[in-house]
C-alpha cells in the first residue's frame, strides 16, 4: 500500500475507531449529525437556576482500591448485597434539589449489577451514610452529595450520586460506542473553549495532519466537532522493496474556538449529542 494511503488509513483509524490511544470525534455527515445532536438537548433548561446536573461519567463511584478476592468483586459487579445495618430514613435536599433516599440508592447499586456471582456469593453492607463523592460533569470534576456504602472486608466505599434523576442530564444515556474522547477547557467567561483530542502528529509530513474545529449552536447546546484538513503533501516514496508507513500512535492535540454568544448555561456536546467532559 502506498505510504500516503497507509497514513490515511491510520489517521482514519485514529479518528473514528479509537484503535490507538484515543480518537477525535468526527461526524460522517456533519450537517445531519449536528441537527440530530442539538435536537437531543432542545428541552434542556439552560437558563434555570440552579442549573441541572449534566453527567459525563457514571453516577456510581466504585471502591477505589478494589476488593480482597474475586468472589467479593463478582458479588459487587453483579449487585448481590446483604444489608447488615439499618438504612438511614427520611429525605434531604441540596441546593434546592431533592435527594434520593438511602433505599433508592441501594436499589440503584443493585440494579447496576451485571451477570451472576458464584453460588452463594454476596457482599455485606456494613454502614451507609449521606456524604459526598467526586463525579465527572460538563463543568469539571465536582464534589456532590452521595450515599456512601461500606462493605465487609473492602477498604474503600462505593458512592451513589444522591441527586434525584429528575435533575440529571442527559435523560437518555448515549451508547458507549457513540462517546468519543473529547475533553474541553472552558474559559471563565465562557467565550472560548479549548478542546483536547487524539489524532495524528502535528506537522506537514505524510504521516502528520492538521485539524479544524467546527461549532453549531442552539439556545440550549453547542456542538463541537473536529475535522481533518486536506493533506498538503504527497505520499512518501518507498525505499527499495519496503513500503513506508505511519505509526498508529495517537498524539494529543488541542484546538481553541471562540463562541458568540458565550456558552453560558448551555451544554457543550459532541457530534453524537454526548456532553463533553470539562477538564
Amino acid at each position: 500500500m502506498p505510504g500516503r494511503q497507509l497514513a490515511a488509513v491510520v489517521v482514519v483509524c485514529l479518528l473514528l475507531s479509537g484503535c490507538a490511544s484515543g480518537s477525535a470525534q468526527l461526524a460522517p455527515n456533519h450537517a445531519q449529525t449536528t441537527a440530530g445532536a442539538l435536537s437531543l438537548w432542545k428541552d434542556f433548561p439552560a437558563q434555570s437556576s440552579p442549573r441541572p446536573l449534566v453527567l459525563t461519567g457514571p453516577a456510581i463511584a466504585d471502591p477505589a482500591t478494589g476488593f480482597r478476592n474475586g468472589d467479593d468483586k463478582l458479588a459487587y459487579i453483579s449487585g448481590q448485597f446483604t444489608v447488615a445495618t439499618a438504612l438511614p430514613g427520611g429525605s434531604a435536599s441540596w441546593q434546592q434539589q431533592p435527594l434520593i433516599t438511602a433505599d433508592q440508592a441501594l436499589a440503584d447499586l443493585r440494579n447496576s449489577g451485571q451477570g451472576a456471582p458464584p453460588a452463594g456469593a454476596s457482599l455485606s453492607i456494613t454502614a451507609v451514610r449521606l456524604g459526598t463523592a467526586t463525579f465527572s460533569t460538563d463543568r469539571g470534576q465536582r464534589s456532590l452529595p452521595a450515599w456512601v456504602f461500606r462493605f465487609a472486608g473492602v477498604r474503600d466505599p462505593a458512592s451513589v450520586l444522591a441527586i434525584a434523576p429528575a435533575n440529571r442530564w442527559p435523560k437518555a444515556p448515549r451508547p458507549s460506542q457513540d462517546i468519543g474522547d473529547l475533553t474541553a477547557r472552558i474559559a471563565p467567561g465562557g467565550d472560548t473553549v479549548t478542546v483536547t483530542f487524539f489524532g495524528a502528529a502535528a506537522g506537514t509530513g505524510p504521516c502528520d495532519a492538521q485539524y479544524a474545529a467546527d461549532t453549531a449552536q442552539s439556545s440550549t447546546a453547542v456542538v463541537l466537532s473536529v475535522r481533518e484538513l486536506p493533506a498538503a503533501t504527497s505520499q512518501p516514496a518507498p525505499s527499495g522493496d519496503v513500503a513506508m508507513g505511519c505509526d498508529a500512535m495517537g498524539h494529543r492535540r488541542e484546538l481553541t474556538v471562540t463562541l458568540a454568544p458565550v456558552l453560558g448555561g448551555r451544554v457543550l456536546i459532541d457530534s453524537f449529542g454526548a456532553p463533553i467532559p470539562a477538564g
